[in-house]
């Protein structure tokens, strides 16, 4: 976050595309480069498999623990987030995906969870009664 660390902040696909196609960048382009160009500029091949072996374990972990025991809206909810985004694993940066749900979704299941949490239930001495 610009926050802690100020204005550095490194992108590799932005490095990517201003050291090996300068004109692209300068004519804007940036799109594009993910997984498999910091494969090339990194060890190649062998980088690229062991990046597709990291993230299909990832994501079989995450759709295993969704959808392991009963199914539940906020499990469908991270399951559902999870595959639509797995896109973005190819085309940006290899784990984006995690910062992504920390930032994104972590702090709307928060807010859902204690609005559910202080709605339903009403405390008065001691006795749990539903709202009404």
């Amino acid at each position: 976050p610009q926050q802690v660390i100020g204005d550095l902040k490194v992108d590799p696909a932005a490095f990517y595309v201003n050291h090996f196609y300068p004109a692209y960048s300068d004519a804007g382009g940036a799109w594009a480069f993910g997984a498999i160009s910091e494969s090339t500029i990194g060890f190649g091949w062998p980088e690229a498999l062991v990046r597709g072996a990291l993230l299909g374990w990832l994501y079989a972990a995450i759709a295993n623990r969704c959808l392991r025991r009963q199914l539940t809206v906020v499990r469908v909810f991270v399951y559902v987030w999870f595959v639509v985004e797995s896109y973005q694993s190819v085309r940006d940066t290899t784990f984006l995906t995690i910062p992504l749900f920390v930032m994104r979704v972590l702090p709307l299941l928060i807010v859902l969870r204690l609005i559910g949490t202080l709605s339903n239930v009403k405390r008065v001495r001691g006795i749990v009664a539903p709202i009404t």
